[in-house]
C-alpha cells in the first residue's frame, strides 16, 4: 500500500500561465523551497482536505439514514398517541353530552313538577355560562404556571 510520504516516482507536466508561474515562484521563495516541493505540498494538502470532505459526506449520509429511521419510528409512536387521545376525547364528548342530556331531562321534570315560569333553556344558558367561566379560570391558571397538562 503506497502513502503520500513514500518516495515520489512519477512525473507529471503542467502548463501554467506566466502569472500563475510567477505566483508559484514567489510562494516558493517566501517558504524557501523549490517550486516542485511547493506543488507537491499543495497537492497533498488539497487531497487531505478533499478526503476529509468525502469522509464527512459519507458520515453525514449515514447519520441522515439513521435519523430518517428514527423519525419514522417517532412519527408512528406519535400517530398511536394521537389516536389514543382522539379516542379519549370522543369518549369524554359522549360522556359530556350524555350528562347534559340527562341533566336537561331532570331539569325539565323538575320544572314541570314545580310548574315554574322559567324555561329549561334559561337553565341551560346559565349552566353553560358558568362552565365556560370555570374553564377559562382553570386554563389561565395552567398558563400562568406553564402547566398545560393540568
Amino acid at each position: 500500500m503506497s502513502t503520500l510520504k513514500e518516495t515520489r516516482g512519477r512525473k507529471i507536466s503542467v502548463r501554467l500561465t506566466d502569472v500563475e508561474y510567477e505566483a508559484l515562484e514567489q510562494m516558493a521563495s517566501n517558504r524557501n523551497v523549490k517550486i516542485s516541493k511547493l506543488i507537491q505540498e499543495m497537492i497533498t494538502e488539497n487531497m487531505e482536505v478533499t478526503f476529509g470532505e468525502d469522509t464527512l459526506n459519507i458520515i453525514e449520509k449515514r447519520v441522515q439514514r439513521v435519523l430518517d429511521k428514527e423519525l419514522v419510528a417517532v412519527r408512528q409512536k406519535m400517530d398511536k398517541e394521537a389516536d389514543r387521545l382522539a379516542k379519549l376525547v370522543i369518549k369524554d364528548t359522549i360522556a359530556s353530552a350524555t350528562s347534559k342530556y340527562l341533566n336537561t331531562l331532570l331539569l325539565q321534570e323538575l320544572i314541570d313538577r314545580q310548574n315554574r315560569s322559567e324555561s329549561i333553556q334559561s337553565y341551560l344558558e346559565k349552566a353553560e355560562k358558568r362552565a365556560v367561566e370555570d374553564a377559562k379560570r382553570k386554563f389561565s391558571s395552567y398558563l400562568e404556571r406553564g402547566d398545560i397538562d393540568g
